[in-house]
């Protein structure tokens, strides 16, 4: 580097769940000793070293022990720089609801309907304005809400308002193939004119408003994707987000995480926060809120329970309960019929318990189990 370049230089890595630092020639010595202030510090070559975005952000204090910190010896990727502000932005918003969990005044249904403009002209119910009013006065939110709440209606409604509000141009949707008719038909209920909403094929198009993508294909797409999002100011929601709850050990979340960065505002949706522990809730929080969430949860769990974390973290997420649908009660009915004698032996087999007939068939009865199963799900 020429000697008037900066001294040290941040940006994103390869993969953008990472940062990467590199350094002036001759500074190899400070670089070694400024790592040893982030836990996940990894040597990509004498002059640069790797951090965990989450490491970096949750330990900017490490950098004020850089030895050269004059006017301009210090550059920032804007992408990240922007990220560090707002991370520290979140950091204090999230801070104070948790110090002070009482719900902000809620906007009234009238000044939704004006935030929404008159392109929106779908009806809403009395708890859908509420999530959304919520979820605008955080920058980056969650919403918990059961299955038939409409949660696909109230993130379409929050896209709204922040493309009126804030200027955001693109949304990017993450889920499951049955979503995809559920987002197409909100989208033509919702908006008139509606979006430019297009499934994921190929090199996404400039002329999209929004573009929907499977947790499937979405690991083959990122850098296509990242592209895409950060030419304009975009918005990005998972849903289903529970899809990603191993965060950057599975291929879903090391995907879902490395394009959060590229957004300005991130919305996770999902009726299951946590099916599995607490761990599932600090990866989705860990999305929403690089560098704050994780570290929010694990102070919300304080040694207790997924229930009691969840109680704690409540500020920071919209939520309608089953009750609040008012729905009639269910009544279940239970039939006992039997099953013919070979519909038993199969059913038999199916479970392990193999009649002589079907000795010597075992693969056979496991393969046709997994299509049973999968038959019962596309039924479903």
């Amino acid at each position: 580097m020429e000697a008037d370049s900066p001294t040290l230089t941040l940006g994103f890595a390869a993969d953008v769940t990472r940062a990467r630092l590199v350094v002036r020639s001759g500074l190899e010595a400070d670089l070694r000793r400024l790592a040893v202030g982030f836990q996940t510090s990894t040597q990509r070559s004498p002059g640069s070293i790797e951090v965990e975005l989450d490491d970096l952000l949750t330990n900017l204090d490490v950098l004020s022990g850089w030895p050269h910190q004059a006017i301009g010896a210090v550059a920032w990727e804007a992408q990240l720089q922007t990220l560090v502000v707002d991370s520290l932005q979140d950091a204090q918003t999230v801070s104070n609801r948790l110090d002070t969990p009482e719900t902000p005044a809620e906007i009234d249904a009238g000044s939704i309907r004006r935030v929404l403009g008159s392109d929106w002209t779908a009806d809403l119910t009395s708890f859908q304005q509420r999530d959304i009013a919520k979820l605008l006065t955080l920058r980056h939110g969650a919403n918990f809400s059961v299955p038939g709440a409409g949660k696909t209606r109230v993130g379409l409604a929050v896209f709204q308002a922040l493309r009126r509000q804030e200027g955001i141009e693109r949304l990017l949707i993450v889920g499951p193939k049955s979503c995809y008719g559920a987002w197409q038909d909100e989208n033509a209920e919702c908006l008139q004119p509606p979006l430019n909403m297009a499934i994921a094929d190929g090199v996404p198009a400039s002329t999209d408003d929004a573009i929907i993508v499977n947790y499937e294909r979405l690991p083959n797409m990122v850098s296509s994707f990242g592209r895409w999002l950060t030419e304009r100011p975009s918005m990005i929601i998972l849903d289903e987000a529970h899809r990603m709850k191993l965060g950057a050990d599975g291929a879903y979340g090391a995907a879902c995480l490395a394009l959060g960065p590229r957004s300005r505002r991130r919305l996770i949706l999902t009726g299951t926060p946590a099916p599995n522990g607490v761990k599932d809730l600090e990866n989705l929080f860990g999305f929403v809120w690089p560098g704050t969430g994780r570290q929010s949860v694990l102070r919300a769990v304080g040694g207790g329970d997924l229930a009691s974390a969840s109680r704690s973290l409540r500020p920071l997420f919209a939520r309608t309960t089953k009750g609040e649908l008012d729905l009639p009660p269910v009544e279940t009915t239970l039939r006992r019929i039997p099953l013919p004698p070979l519909h038993a032996e199969i059913y038999e087999a199916l479970v392990g318990q193999f009649s002589a007939r079907a000795a010597g068939f075992e693969g056979d009865f496991q393969a046709l189990g997994r299509v049973l199963i999968y038959m019962l799900m596309a039924a479903t």
